[in-house]
């Protein structure tokens, strides 16, 4: 299992699930989980007091999963299609250490709302962007040529998510 997913060797994975939908051609994939995303800081970030757009988080320290993560990607996309480059000051491969990192306002964060919820603190607070209404898909992918066992856990999860 591997949170920080910045390989280019994918053919050796039996089972992916990511939320990026191209460049997995060998394998086949169904949703998992679709989710709203959102901007969060720490409580007392003067942030958290403003009606915002996505444009004013430039300048402002982000703190992001490590290079090759969903939510590294996420986070540089969203912020260019704002016009900029965020300032990742913090990358880390361990959500509970991002979660820290936002409660202790070190800076603000993208974070799921139903993948996350009830993990983050009453420390944290979302931030109010006006012009940011994104969600998140996540795939569970299958390698075409995964052996039995593979198959049979790819199943299993499918079955699992199709009766929610």
């Amino acid at each position: 299992i591997m949170h920080d997913f910045n390989t280019t060797d994918i053919e050796k994975y039996h089972i992916i699930i990511d939320s990026h939908s191209d460049g997995y051609s060998a394998f086949k994939r169904f949703p998992l989980l679709s989710e709203k995303m959102r901007f969060a800081a720490g409580k007392n970030n003067p942030l958290c007091d403003k009606r915002l757009t996505l444009d004013m988080l430039y300048g402002q320290g982000f703190i992001s999963m490590c290079e090759g993560s969903s939510m590294n990607r996420l986070t540089k996309e969203y912020c260019k299609r704002a016009g900029f480059t965020p300032n990742i000051i913090i990358e880390c491969d361990d959500p509970y250490y991002i979660r820290k990192y936002i409660e202790l306002d070190f800076g603000i964060a993208l974070v799921p709302e139903i993948s996350w919820q009830g993990e983050l603190s009453d420390n944290v607070k979302y931030l109010d962007i006006i012009d940011f209404d994104e969600r998140r898909v996540t795939y569970a992918y299958l390698n075409k040529s995964a052996g039995t066992n593979a198959v049979r856990f790819y199943e299993y999860i499918k079955n699992i998510y199709n009766s929610k």
